[in-house]
């Protein structure tokens, strides 16, 4: 088989407030849609991605992520077939998250710990290796600091990169 790959990068507006569903397992699954505009003879369109996000960055989309931020997304993309109850075939796309930057430079308060006003928010690079029932080990995120405490597998630089800080997504 010929060699492929699979590799979406988005830059949009997340349409939705994140939604959370925690398994039996444990494992946690935040997904938003995220909206991208495009321009088609002069008119311009928005395109929507369904975009999933899994363990520790799950909790941090959950806690972080609202309608209408700025987000970057970069990820692969997967389909889903099935038979509905009409007996007709299904499909459906969606983003697996891989990493994701929040782009937006707005202040949040919020008795969690997040981000205050006054205090512009910088722009946070999130990343992962895509083991997304796993999460990594070492490190734990700072709330607040839109810091992940790199270290063991968890695929943080630990460099300056340019985007903020690495956080396993």
């Amino acid at each position: 088989m010929a060699k492929s790959y699979n590799m979406i990068q988005l830059v949009g507006r997340v349409g939705t407030d994140p939604e959370t569903r925690t398994f039996n397992s444990g494992t946690q699954k935040t997904s938003i849609r995220l909206a991208v505009g495009r321009v088609v003879k002069g008119e311009e369109k928005t395109d929507w991605f369904s975009v999933v996000f899994w363990g520790k960055s799950s909790e941090i989309a959950d806690r972080y992520l609202r309608k209408g931020d700025l987000l970057m997304v970069s990820g692969r993309m997967e389909s889903s077939q099935w038979q509905a109850n009409d007996g007709a075939k299904r499909e459906s796309w969606e983003v697996n998250c891989q990493n994701f930057v929040m782009m937006d430079s707005r202040s949040r308060d919020d008795e969690s710990g997040g981000y205050s006003a006054g205090k512009p928010r910088t722009s946070q690079g999130y990343n992962e290796p895509s083991n997304r029932y796993g999460g990594g080990t070492g490190g734990g995120y700072k709330p607040g600091s839109g810091q992940y405490g790199g270290g063991g597998s968890n695929g943080g630089s630990g460099g300056d990169d340019g985007w903020g800080d690495d956080v396993p997504c």
